[in-house]
């Protein structure tokens, strides 16, 4: 069949003005298309948004057109593999078999369809009343079934058929007169409706039949209509494309709607993806803000944990208890003043943390602005941030100054008791310095014995080494450990 449709409607085979269109990006247009029909099979998905992208670049009406994926799907269906053939079927349907379509846009084909409702009044008159009676017009009758091809009431193969028929008839008005055979071949169940509505759903819904009966008649209402009421005066005759130039242009439309409209739709574009990035950078900001508020919670929470664990080594060295000795009182006073530095640290590291972070949300803001595309509710998100976060510095400074405050009057209160612990008996001033003189003297006392105590180790090796070397007369050995020895040559 797919070979047939071919050579029947002398398809161009136009390849290079294929590639033209096939190589451009995707159309916006297509976009919203994508969304509301969903497909399971991805091949036919892609063929109809390649084909629909294609038809938006051959002609702007189409970018407006809700019902195109109707029209375009059951010849995608048939063509999934072979995007380049059902591109120019569609063409060809489009120009010879959709005339006049479009020139009313967005209102429905009039000439077309007063031409339908006088072939309606000459093949069945008391159809044709019942459908003024209850105000069934020729938009529901005859726009309904047609502008999706057929697709909605025929089977697969119903459908087939009928664009075998269509195809191989070369009449352009064809479709039109399956209509009337259409609706008389059903004329038993029409005249009981009596509800638009419920007509809509009638057309929208495939209604088993004897199909070629329904095509029978069809050949019958063509052959026995008058020429006066034949759609030869207002459709061209068939014709096929071109092969040795381009694709026709196609511009029956009213140009001034669609370029309106393409306008419209396309400032309507350009501001949902403003607000869909603003709406980003606002998420980002929050999450931002949250993240910065929980790392504060932390840290007040680790200051004051900090804070007890100073506190308490204070307590223990400034509480007058006599029972401790003087080197347990130093080493307490040298893991208070490593606790303390610790916090320090801890607090400088925190701090530096944050003043990153600022940098870092400083620096993503700047980027936005280069772009444009922020807005004032997120500079006030933004200033909000910065200024909350440069009164933790402060606060965090504040501490820190409160802290060495602190300490400075923790000294002198240590200073004022020395005499109670035992450190002083001579007067009851005294100085800082010989606190840290006595622990220097300590400190190096230390090393001075292990220096000492590692002498009189190696002396007793070299005397072992000599030993050992007058058994079994190695000299070399005795020289190597004895010139090898830096406390014998000092």
């Amino acid at each position: 069949r797919k070979i047939i449709w071919k050579y029947i409607l002398k398809l161009p085979e136009n390849k290079k003005e294929f590639d033209i269109y096939s190589t451009k990006d995707l159309h916006p247009a297509v976009i919203k298309y994508k969304k509301k029909y969903s497909l399971k099979v991805y091949r036919v998905l892609r063929s109809m948004e390649k084909i629909m992208s294609m038809l938006c670049y051959w002609s702007p009406v189409f970018e407006n057109i809700d019902y195109l994926p109707n029209m375009v799907f059951p010849f995608a269906k048939i063509y999934e593999n072979d995007t380049f053939t059902c591109f120019e079927v569609l063409l060809t349907v489009i120009i010879n078999y959709c005339q006049k379509w479009w020139e009313f846009y967005p209102n429905p084909p009039i000439e077309c369809l007063d031409m339908l409702e006088s072939l309606l009044n000459y093949h069945d008159k008391e159809l044709y009343h019942h459908f003024v009676k209850y105000e069934i017009t020729s938009q529901y009758y005859g726009w309904e079934l047609i502008n999706n091809f057929f697709s909605d009431i025929l089977s697969k193969d119903e459908w087939l058929c009928l664009w075998d028929n269509i195809f191989t008839s070369c009449d352009t008005s064809f479709l039109y007169y399956f209509i009337i055979a259409y609706l008389k071949y059903f004329k038993k169940s029409i005249l009981k409706i009596t509800d638009v509505d419920d007509f809509v759903f009638f057309v929208h819904k495939e209604n088993p039949c004897q199909f070629f009966k329904i095509i029978k008649l069809t050949y019958s209402i063509k052959k026995c209509t008058p020429s006066d009421l034949k759609f030869k005066k207002l459709l061209k005759p068939y014709y096929s494309l071109d092969s040795n130039s381009s694709y026709p242009i196609f511009n029956e439309y009213p140009k001034y709607i669609i370029n309106y409209q393409s306008k419209l739709k396309e400032k309507i574009r350009v501001e949902e993806e403003d607000y869909l990035k603003k709406k980003k950078i606002a998420e980002e900001m929050k999450k931002l803000s949250d993240e910065l508020k929980k790392d504060y919670k932390q840290m007040k929470s680790n200051k004051w944990k900090m804070s007890d664990i100073v506190s308490k080594w204070w307590e223990s060295m400034i509480g007058l208890n006599d029972e401790l000795d003087k080197e347990e009182k130093i080493k307490n006073m040298k893991d208070v003043v490593t606790e303390r530095n610790k916090f320090f640290e801890s607090s400088a590291q925190t701090q530096e943390q944050y003043i990153n972070l600022l940098s870092k949300a400083i620096g993503n803001n700047q980027r936005k602005y280069d772009e444009n595309v922020l807005a004032e509710n997120f500079d006030k998100e933004f200033d909000k941030v910065q200024k909350e976060w440069m009164s933790r510095k402060e606060e965090l400074n504040q501490l820190k100054k409160e802290e060495l405050e602190m300490d400075t009057k923790r000294i002198e209160n240590l200073i004022g008791n020395l005499d109670n612990v035992g450190l002083n008996n001579k007067k009851n001033e005294v100085s800082l310095s010989y606190v840290y003189i006595y622990i220097y003297l300590l400190y190096y006392s230390f090393f001075f014995f292990f220096f000492f105590f590692c002498n009189i180790l190696m002396n007793y090796l070299i005397y072992l080494i000599y030993s050992l070397n007058s058994i079994t007369k190695k000299k070399h050995l005795f020289f190597f450990f004895f010139f090898s020895n830096p406390y014998i040559l000092n």
